[in-house]
């Protein structure tokens, strides 16, 4: 592998460590039997960091979605988001999938997954992560204190990558990690800390939406011609009892003459439904591939399912998306496909559009580059609704 390539996967598995702390209960007693790390939706995990040139800042995990079925496995969505604001080289936020044993946590980036975490005696056998590094117990007796507490006994994991100056990571059974501690950083930073503060819970969204904001995105065609598309949320209304926003989308395409669009959402943590203002239907939903699913459109069925749990990078950050491949049937007209990039708290990341009136066209491609007034961002606690 490059170098560079080697430190950004080295970074994402420093950055990694803070979905450890979930689900806090701050008891410095011996802890209850149950996961290595407790999770639940809508947590949020609140750590302090420092270096030694005097920088701190504040780190925060977010739990997104829950029950995620993937490769036979079930996981939590997880955001990391100011990991650590002094290295630039870092995606802000980041995202990953967690699924936990009782002294085991696992990570996946939505295809495999590999052993990030254990507790247990020393003698308990390394093992390789995800982005390659080795990690081992290296110790069973560390008192740790951090501004949440004291934690005795906590366990201590080693990752090493060659050469590179190791980090490590402090365990407390059933409520996850207290601190870390890196030495893989910038000259004169060394160490950079991360230590956890507090905890809370707060609503979340696959698509959080409120009045005013807007989202823009950059559009190209196979042609190279370019122009932006804007969604803006008008207001709220009420259809049939339930709570809708009602949205406006502009300039779909300025080519073809798409220029003007109105619909109605409604969002749960893990479903976006639309109205046509008589029903309404499941249009997105965080959940693992293969899951399908099909609505009345026009005079035929809309087909949708979601195909792949994949990376995709935009507002400065590298998150999860769940790609939607759907098409439109009637009867003696099959149409050709579009995929849409749904991310939980964050909502439409990326859509690939291949059915147009000029195929030459095709496809559109729409990528998110800014929300305004309000909306779901790429800096702390944005993600989660008031």
């Amino acid at each position: 592998m490059p170098a560079d390539f080697q430190k950004e996967m080295a970074m994402l598995n420093r950055m990694l460590f803070v979905f450890a702390a979930l689900a806090l209960l701050l008891i410095p007693a011996a802890a209850l039997a149950g996961p290595l790390f407790p999770m639940q939706l809508g947590g949020h995990y609140d750590y302090d960091g420092s270096d030694n040139l005097g920088h701190t800042w504040k780190c925060q995990l977010q739990v997104m979605a829950s029950g995620i079925s993937l490769n036979g496995q079930t996981y939590f969505h997880l955001r990391q988001v100011n990991g650590d604001p002094i290295d630039t080289n870092r995606h802000n936020p980041q995202d990953m999938l967690v699924r936990c044993t009782d002294t085991q946590a696992y990570i996946s980036m939505g295809s495999s997954e590999a052993l990030q975490f254990q507790t247990g005696p020393t003698s308990t056998p390394s093992w390789t992560t995800l982005d390659g590094q080795t990690a081992l117990i290296t110790s069973a007796t560390s008192n740790i204190t951090v501004p949440a507490g004291t934690f005795n006994p906590s366990f201590e994991n080693k990752f090493t990558e060659g050469t590179n100056p190791s980090w490590y990571a402090y365990l407390y059974p059933n409520l996850g990690l207290v601190k870390q501690v890196d030495h893989w950083v910038a000259a004169g930073r060394d160490p950079a800390i991360l230590a956890l503060r507090a905890t809370g819970t707060a609503p979340v969204s696959l698509f959080p939406m409120k009045t005013g904001m807007r989202l823009i995105f950059n559009v190209s065609d196979a042609k190279n011609n370019k122009w932006q598309m804007h969604m803006q949320i008008l207001e709220q209304v009420s259809i049939g009892g339930k709570t809708y926003f009602h949205g406006c989308q502009t300039n779909y395409d300025l080519i073809g003459g798409n220029l003007k669009r109105d619909m109605y959402f409604r969002s749960t943590d893990k479903e976006l439904y639309v109205s046509d203002g008589v029903n309404e239907h499941i249009h997105f939903q965080a959940a693992g591939p293969g899951t399908s699913w099909d609505f009345p459109a026009s005079i035929g069925t809309q087909y949708m399912q979601i195909t792949a749990i994949t990376p995709i990078n935009v507002l400065g950050g590298s998150y999860l998306a769940y790609a939607h491949d759907s098409h439109y049937e009637e009867p003696g007209f099959v149409s050709p496909h579009f995929i849409d990039y749904m991310v939980p708290g964050l909502g439409i990341a990326q859509m690939v559009d291949w059915w147009t009136e000029d195929p030459a066209r095709a496809p559109l491609t729409f990528t998110l580059t800014k929300i305004t007034q309000g909306g779901a961002g790429p800096s702390l606690n944005l993600l989660l609704l008031d």
